[in-house]
């Protein structure tokens, strides 16, 4: 069906309904893969699975925001960074092929036919589940295709399956999921190396590139020495903006808030850690929300991070990277480093946030965990919260970053913050939140840049966004000249016509003259004069 199946790049995941899991399909897919794997939902309304994060290396969430819709070109610009550091990366559809995807009315036919990339089809059991139409849909695009079905599979099906998933999590091996599936659904088998000295040799290479990155990034940012609390003084109006939590488990969401509604720029969020829908307060200022986490196989990297982070301010005007809890293996403060951004530093009292459940800051790193804010490795409990803000801006200092403190709530702090905002903060407008925050803290919109084009992913890749060119009036001299001759043809008419009219002479009417003869003026009495033959002899005219 279609063209040739791909061996890695990007797959598409579609079910048929609501009873065909996905999810499982994505883990069995992605533990068949002996390859580096991410999944990327679209719309994904709760936290995923645990057992489907054991078998991928990163897991990503796209979301509406509430003052712009989530467009194309954001998702295929998201895609596009993770396939740079992933080599399978599984774009879940999971409000089917042709629902909008988005407010703006895209749907998943059109990012896969955007991608170039083919498309599994999940079936349930349920017989009604079964949608024909979404195989022809694929088909019509020239699109692979491979039905993949969970548990009893109905009678009629609208392709041969490739794949019978049994229903229900159970433990997956490498090659119980490739039991499951046809070999062509096996990724980067035989192509990729998948020992662990060879993995050990990759992940080692992967992190010196990483430090090597980090430490340019670092040197390249000139030094900003800046008083604790003060808003800095070189403090860029858009661009990429650090969200650190100190501590860790502090409620960020209501100085994301005001940060948000202060900017005049589009917005976007990439929360490091958090799962799920944005939550209400910053989500009515915001375009676009990416959630990034690690996966079981292979650890979420820096550069993973700072792809993403990249890709969207090519179409937005800031993007603010949260800390909701960093991976293992690196901190917040090194990844602002490799962004080169400004790091805000919110605190407040140890209340976690209401967004990614269970506190997945306490899940990744502990409440207080050192990785989380790059505090110092004596951090303790003890410590008061001045105390620790005091270590983490040293830290962020030491890097030569620019850094400002926002508090939330009543936190008391040896010097003033650039920005105070009440704890539990709800709906905001944009003059409120700018007299919560310093004017530098302000994002600007006239400094967003224009969308740039995107990269082709695939061989069926159309032009999805183009920049809009001036039109060209290469016609301006024709049109000219055109005009000229017109004019000259009708003064030529012209002047032809009177000379006719001159050589023929006035008609004769039979109209009476007053004048002597051969006067052509006519008789005021306007008298018809006689002809020669009924004139009276010596009777004039």
């Amino acid at each position: 069906m279609g063209r040739r199946w791909p061996d890695t790049g990007t797959w598409i995941v579609v079910p048929t309904s609501a009873t065909a899991d996905w999810a499982l399909a994505a883990a069995v897919l992605a533990a068949a893969a002996s390859a580096r794997v991410a999944v990327i939902a679209v719309g994904v309304t709760g936290p995923p699975p645990e057992p489907l994060l054991a078998h991928v290396a990163g897991w990503g969430e796209l979301h509406d925001g509430a003052t712009e819709p989530l467009r194309l070109a954001d998702a295929l610009r998201v895609v596009d960074a993770f396939s740079g550091t992933h080599d399978l990366v599984l774009v879940v559809g999971t409000a089917g092929l042709t629902a909008p995807a988005g407010r703006v009315g895209w749907t998943t036919a059109d990012l896969a036919a955007a991608l170039g990339a083919p498309a599994v089809v999940v079936v349930g059991d349920d017989p009604r589940g079964v949608n024909y139409t979404t195989v022809e849909a694929l088909e019509s695009r020239g699109l692979a295709s491979a039905l993949v079905t969970i548990g009893s599979a109905p009678e009629r099906l609208p392709a041969e399956p490739v794949g019978r998933i049994p229903a229900g999590w159970r433990p997956l091996d490498t090659e119980t999921a490739r039991g499951f599936l046809a070999a062509h659904l096996h990724a980067g088998a035989g192509t990729l190396r998948s020992t662990a000295a060879d993995t050990a040799a990759t992940t080692d290479a992967t992190d010196a590139t990483d430090a090597t990155d980090a430490t340019d990034a670092t040197d390249a940012t000139p030094p900003r020495a800046t008083p604790p609390g003060a808003a800095p003084a070189p403090w860029p109006e858009r661009g990429q903006w650090m969200v650190v939590p100190v501590p860790a488990a502090v409620d960020w969401v209501p100085a994301v808030t005001a940060l948000a509604a202060a900017s005049t720029a589009r917005v976007a969020v990439v929360a490091i850690g958090a799962a799920g829908a944005p939550p209400p307060g910053p989500a009515a200022h915001l375009a676009t929300w990416v959630t990034l986490r690690e996966g079981g196989r292979r650890p979420l990297r820096r550069t993973d991070a700072v792809r993403v982070a990249d890709a969207l301010a090519r179409t937005h005007g800031v993007v603010f990277v949260i800390g909701a809890a960093a991976p293992a293996g690196w901190s917040l403060t090194d990844l602002a480093a490799a962004l080169g951004a400004p790091v805000v530093l919110v605190t407040g009292t140890d209340s976690p946030p209401a967004t990614s459940g269970p506190s997945a800051a306490s899940e990744a790193v502990g409440a207080d965990g050192p990785a989380a804010t790059s505090e110092p490795a004596a951090t303790s409990e003890r410590l008061t919260v001045g105390e620790r803000l005091a270590a983490v801006r040293g830290a962020v200092e030491e890097r030569r970053l620019a850094s400002a403190v926002v508090a939330v709530g009543d936190v008391a702090l040896a010097a003033p913050p650039a920005g105070r905002v009440p704890a539990g903060l709800g709906a905001l407008t944009a003059e409120a939140a700018r007299e919560l925050l310093h004017p530098t803290l302000h994002a600007s919109r006239a400094a967003v840049p224009p969308p740039a084009p995107i990269r082709r992913l695939g061989p069926a890749v159309p032009r999805t966004v183009r920049t809009a060119a001036p039109r060209r009036t290469r016609a301006t001299g024709g049109r000219i000249a055109l005009m000229l001759v017109s004019v000259f043809v009708i003064m030529s008419l012209s002047v032809v016509g009177l000379a006719f009219c001159n050589r023929t002479g006035v008609p004769d009417t039979g109209a009476a003259f007053d004048g002597p003869p051969g006067d052509s003026r006519p008789s005021p009495a306007g008298n018809r004069c006689p002809s020669p033959t009924t004139r009276p002899p010596g009777t004039a005219c």
